[in-house]
């Protein structure tokens, strides 16, 4: 489905599509900073029962696969029920199996041709396992004719429990039409379950268009950026435009303008943008009543790529032409700097304004894609009726394994015919696009991916089949299958593609290319500018726990989907396709080290490109400004490719939640303070001295002299001895290591404490660095609470366990603090090694969970050495 932007009256919409969230939601279609109007074209609140139906201007659509037994019906909230959205009101639909549908009428809803339009809509679904619901309008002509349907992405229960809001923006619509038929759609392969709508509302505003000098919005660094902006709707009247510009953070980068608008003239904007990244321009089109009107425009500023190309390019793309216009696709690659694409030759009809491509254009893109060195894998999602002429449409929509199931003079000659126009170019086949139900491998066998492959080497002797497979679930390994291609839609954390998938491990898979499909973030709840934030993070978490992973050959869908794709709906790249060029620049050719430069909160990777090392770096815990000296030619680029030089006489490096890159740092030096290391890292919690062994070495092609460490900083109330240490020189490849003691306050917690250490050298030049490095502390005891339903209604009852992690037994004393009771001391005798026991029951009374219980412990062996120090809030 092509789906487009549309910003509406007084407000702002974003790109179109899904939008999840569970909350109360500010959607990201509304500017934070445009007064909101409530006018609507047409609304459903479902708080009303009809005069002669049950729902006036609705009924059921009953057809092929939509069975009279699924019925839908007006239901209301009775007493504390609170099952509605809003109101009392909302439909219920239920299957026993087939699809459901409820619809207005043809001639309810009468639209504009020349105005944009936004649907929005709530769904929730009960005791579903697999069934989708989703929204479409459904366009009419003056006759009430179908002429178009514009859908939004679907949910499932395994994406959401709670009412999500469904979101379709739609700027340009079919000039004939003129009716809006609005249908709500619940399906899937469930024999029962419940699916409810409610608060249905369509908004109209005037159409703006905005024409740039520059294809896609994408200027280069110095352009003169400009941009036509109309309104064809706006017939006569006096008219205001203003604007302002902000970064993907949000913040605004230069003042906001405001200038008169002449419908006879149109208008244009010239903006002054001079460093490279992701801009929007924020933009309203106002009369003397007030906003009518408003639009963002997306827009990319870019650079030549910091590194050559010489170390390859890890990132492609995947491109399906049936969904998204194929033209802009090879000057996107172009631009993206990608050397690979999977592009689906073959897929079946769906509800989008893009034309199905010929062969003869699909040949011709990927002959221009070969020319500048694209390598192209062909996908085979579904197999076309048009194209399989002789073929049962039955057995197409199971998919190609379903058609390849089929005798092989059914189809091979038809296989022939499409290997011949690409055997020049395409070597890599796929059976099966990623994310798509109905072609998983495990409804393909061996033997017919066997079969497949034959055909396919008869007009292409070295071809490759491969086939999609899931990142999570385990499957038995294909022979037939050369390659598999990893579908991750289902990871929900970035962290998790750090490690290879059990199904991986299993013997003669592990030898096979493996090409992984990451998946974008949805844009989120909330403001705007922190939703798109979060989306970059998981973006670039994902790239960089996959490269920590060992993985290199990876793919991202090329969609105009302005939720969750890299364009907007009309094009356009948005922040995510900035983010993907400036990681495919940045970490392609690169290999992860186990070292690390910062402590806690600050969190960071290292990579080795070449010679040269590249450090990622974010924060979990809020903007932190570090200084830290890492060579005289250090640049920081950020997820969107805006580079900044940091000042080396002041190297202050500001690190937020959206990962940044530190390069151009000198890799000896480097190396040499990643050397500082104090063993394991790890200091037991107890009251005697821990002595740790300080190690440091030389990691420079010369020898370094005058060396001066000093332990500059510890956590409040540590002691650490000695604090200076002094090496007259130390030779090239070698190190220095001296014992520090560190001594722990009896107040101290089980955590993780920084250590700064100012080291200063004569190597080339004078280094003066500051290192920073995260002891952890460990505690030998550990208390836990566990809750039960209490004897005193309304109540529960808790139950103190503490557990000795020592290697000895223990005698211990404990202090426990509750909330508006005297301090209780309990003995603890004879706790041996691992040994837990429950030393104290408590009693809290609901309404004090209800706003957090605090529970204060500390323990000690009064013979020994060994304390722990607790605070816990049970909810």
């Amino acid at each position: 489905m092509r789906k487009t932007v549309i910003l509406f009256l007084a407000c702002l919409i974003v790109p179109s599509g899904i939008y999840l969230t569970s909350h109360s939601f500010s959607s990201p279609a509304f500017a934070d900073n445009a007064p909101q109007q409530e006018t609507y074209d047409y609304r459903q609140d479902f708080e009303a029962k009809g005069i002669n139906r049950p729902i006036d201007g609705w009924d059921e659509f009953h057809g092929e696969g939509y069975p009279y037994y699924n019925k839908s019906k007006l239901t209301f909230d009775k007493n504390s029920e609170q099952n509605a959205h809003s109101g009392k009101g909302y439909l219920s639909m239920n299957t026993l199996g087939g699809k459901a549908a409820f619809e207005t009428d043809r001639a309810l809803i009468k639209i504009d041709p020349q105005k944009s339009y936004l649907l929005k809509g709530w769904v929730k679904l009960l005791g579903c396992k697999s069934n989708k619901a989703y929204i479409s309008i459904r366009w009419l002509d003056k006759l009430g004719i179908f002429v178009f349907e514009d859908r939004t992405t679907y949910v499932t229960q395994a994406t959401t429990t709670d009412w999500t809001e469904l979101l379709l923006n739609v700027q340009e619509i079919d000039k004939n039409a003129r009716w809006a038929q609005i249908c709500l759609y619940f399906d899937g392969p469930d024999v029962s379950g419940t699916c409810l709508f409610d608060d249905i509302t369509l908004y109209s505003q005037p159409m703006i268009n905005v024409t740039a000098a520059v294809r896609g919005n994408i200027f280069q660094k110095g352009e003169s950026i400009k941009f036509g902006i109309s309104a064809p709707f706006l017939q006569s009247g006096n008219f205001t435009i203003s604007y302002s510009v902000k970064n993907y953070r949000g913040e605004d980068i230069a003042p906001a303008v405001t200038t008169s608008y002449d419908v006879t003239k149109g208008a244009t904007l010239s903006l002054d943008i001079k460093e490279t990244g992701y801009y929007e321009v924020i933009l309203t089109v106002s009369d003397q009543k007030g906003v009518i009107g408003s639009k963002i425009i997306p827009i990319s500023v870019i650079d030549s790529h910091y590194f050559s190309k010489d170390y390859g390019r890890d990132i492609g793309l995947v491109v399906n032409p049936y969904t998204y216009s194929h033209t802009s696709v090879p000057y996107l690659i172009r631009v993206l700097d990608a050397s690979r694409i999977k592009l689906v030759l073959m897929d079946a009809p769906s509800a989008t304004k893009i034309s199905p491509p010929t062969l003869a254009e699909l040949q011709k893109l990927v002959g221009e894609l070969w020319s500048h060195y694209v390598e192209t894998t062909a996908v085979l999602a579904k197999p076309p009726s048009s194209y399989f002429k002789n073929i049962d449409v039955a057995a197409l929509e199971g998919g190609f394994s379903s058609l390849f199931a089929l005798p092989e003079d059914k189809w091979s000659e038809q296989m022939h015919q499409l290997v011949i126009p690409f055997r020049e170019y395409i070597q890599n086949w796929q059976i099966g696009l990623e994310g798509d139900n109905t072609s998983r491998s495990a409804s393909i066998t061996d033997e017919i991916l066997d079969k497949v492959s034959v055909v396919i080497r008869k007009e292409k002797e070295f071809s490759s089949v491969g086939i999609p497979v899931d990142f999570i679930h385990q499957m038995e390994d294909m022979k037939s299958a050369k390659f598999y291609a990893v579908d991750t839609k289902d990871i929900t954390m970035p962290e998790v593609l750090a490690s290879q998938p059990a199904g991986f491990t299993l013997e003669g898979r592990v030898n096979k290319p493996k090409y992984y499909t990451l998946y974008l973030k949805p844009l989120g709840y909330g403001e705007r500018y922190t939703a798109i934030q979060r989306q970059l993070t998981d973006l670039v978490k994902k790239c960089l726990y996959a490269k920590k992973g060992g993985i290199s050959d990876l793919y991202v869908h090329l969609e105009a989907d302005n939720i969750q794709g890299l364009l907007d709906s009309d094009g356009v790249p948005l922040a995510p396709f900035l983010c993907l060029r400036t990681l495919n620049d940045v970490l392609s050719g690169t290999k992860y080290e186990e070292k690390h430069i910062f402590s806690e909160p600050i969190k960071d990777m290292v990579f080795k490109k070449g010679s040269e090392t590249v450090i990622a770096v974010w924060s979990e815990a809020g903007d932190v400004t570090k200084e830290i000296y890492l060579g005289e030619n250090v640049k920081v680029i950020d997820a969107v490719g805006n580079v900044k030089h940091i000042n080396k006489d002041k190297p202050a490096i500001k690190i937020g939640a959206v990962p940044i890159f530190i390069v151009g740092v000198n890799s000896n030096l480097v190396d040499t303070q990643l050397s500082l290391s104090f063993d394991d890292g790890i200091i037991p919690l107890r009251g005697k001295p821990t002595t740790k062994m300080l190690t440091f070495a030389n990691n420079f092609e010369v020898d370094i002299k005058d060396i001066h460490i000093s332990i500059a900083k510890v956590p409040k109330g540590w002691l650490v001895k000695p604090t200076d240490i002094s090496e007259r020189s130390l030779p090239k490849g070698g190190s220095l290591t001296k014992e520090l003691t560190f001594v722990l306050p009896p107040t101290e917690y089980a955590s993780t404490g920084e250590v700064v250490v100012d080291i200063s050298f004569v190597a080339d030049k004078t280094y003066k660095l500051k290192v920073s490095k995260s002891l952890r502390v460990v505690p030998q005891l550990d208390v836990s609470i566990s809750l039960e339903e209490g004897a005193v209604t309304a109540s529960k009852r808790g139950t103190l366990t503490v557990k000795n992690l020592s290697n000895r037994m223990l005698d211990l004393k404990a202090f426990i603090r509750l909330p508006a009771l005297p301090p209780l001391e309990v003995n603890i005798a004879h706790l041996a090694s691992e040994q837990s026991k429950p030393i104290t029951t408590f009693t809290i009374p609901d309404t004090q969970l209800a706003t957090g219980y605090k529970v204060a412990v500390q323990i000690f062996d009064p013979a020994g050495d060994i304390f722990l120090n607790k605070e816990m809030l049970i909810r």
